[in-house]
């Protein structure tokens, strides 16, 4: 688990969380923590996942994490709490498919970043997809600063979207007709906008973007 470059985990459906920092296991050879080196992190269909990472998280700790792909864990209601964004330095890609409880991305608790600056600081692609119960990307936090693509497909509740959570100078985002139309900008130029393709847009993040790397 130190050494880990890639993980797929698929139909684990007995794992309530994917680390237990309270477990006597968590610890790699040599007391180093596990997932330093770990890059590419995909989970899919584990109906009773809550959590990702239980505990506090040590620095290091998937600090090298590029990609992040999360799929149809109907049980999963906080992705991100304030000690797992502020170890996520590298990520570069973020798909979320299929998540009927989901309402943020971060838990409340991540209010507290507010005022320290970006987090998800080297963030360039984000997928929301299938997210019914989403309201808000953030609730305000500052994330993305460089996201330069962002596809939103099927995500009924969110009708506003905030500068500081969407915030990179070359943003483009991709989404319904339907939903872009409705859509709230808040406190910045409005970024460029094309419409959503079911077959080119749905399957590119699940079949390219994400089994690629």
């Amino acid at each position: 688990m130190v050494q880990l470059k890639f993980c797929l985990l698929v139909e684990c459906n007995e794992f309530q969380t994917i680390i237990d920092r309270d477990s006597e296991y968590w610890w790699g050879v040599d007391r180093k923590p596990v997932f330093g080196r770990l890059q590419y992190l995909g989970i899919h269909y584990m109906k009773n996942l809550r959590s990702i990472w239980k505990g506090q998280i040590d620095k290091g700790c998937l600090s090298n994490l590029r990609y992040l792909a999360l799929h149809t864990c109907p049980n999963l209601i906080t992705i991100f709490t304030p000690n797992l964004l502020g170890n996520l330095i590298k990520l570069e890609a973020l798909t979320v498919e299929d998540y009927f409880k989901v309402k943020s991305l971060v838990s409340e608790e991540a209010s507290d970043f507010k005022s320290t600056g970006y987090v998800l600081q080297n963030l360039k692609k984000m997928s929301l997809l299938d997210l019914p119960e989403l309201v808000t990307i953030s609730g305000g936090l500052s994330i993305g600063p460089v996201l330069e693509s962002l596809i939103v497909y099927n995500c009924p509740k969110l009708k506003s979207l905030h500068a500081m959570e969407v915030s990179g100078d070359n943003l483009k985002i991709k989404g319904e007709k339907e939903w872009w139309d409705v859509l709230k900008w808040r406190n910045k130029t409005c970024p460029a906008y094309k419409e959503f393709e079911i077959d080119e847009d749905s399957m590119g993040p699940l079949a390219k973007d994400i089994y690629s790397h």
